[in-house]
């Protein structure tokens, strides 16, 4: 039986009874199979309680802090537990819910109450009678 090669145009003589056979490649060796370290998985509900617990504390180092750190990492926090929703951690991701909530309150209070929490006194440049 002759067929056509498209790439040289050319006419392939390929003998009856016999079907046409796919190339084989030789096996790959195997990998050895890694041991699974039993150490804690980071999953998204524990890196997001890692999250609210910086933005919690952020304000302490510089109010400043409470725009440019501790409100990205609540949303990066309500983000993460709505992913972790989602992957099916239902447990980590609803307590990470309800822990954002303090965690929020906590960086208002760190922000607003800032020379309390570190016992600074205030200097009074006048005497009262």
């Amino acid at each position: 039986m002759a067929v056509n090669c498209p790439s040289c145009e050319g006419q392939i003589e390929i003998p009856s009874g016999t079907a046409p056979q796919a190339p084989t490649l030789p096996s790959l060796p195997r990998m050895p199979e890694t041991k699974k370290k039993k150490g804690r998985a980071e999953t998204p509900a524990s890196v997001g309680g890692a999250c609210a617990l910086v933005a919690a504390f952020a304000p302490l180092v510089s109010p400043t802090l409470f725009f440019l750190l501790s409100l990205p990492l609540l949303f990066a926090a309500f983000v993460l537990a709505i992913v972790s929703l989602v992957r099916g951690r239902v447990v980590g991701g609803i307590c990470l819910l309800i822990g954002l909530f303090p965690a929020l309150m906590m960086a208002f209070v760190t922000l607003t109450d800032r020379d309390k929490l570190l016992n600074r006194e205030h200097v009074q440049t006048h005497s009262t009678p």
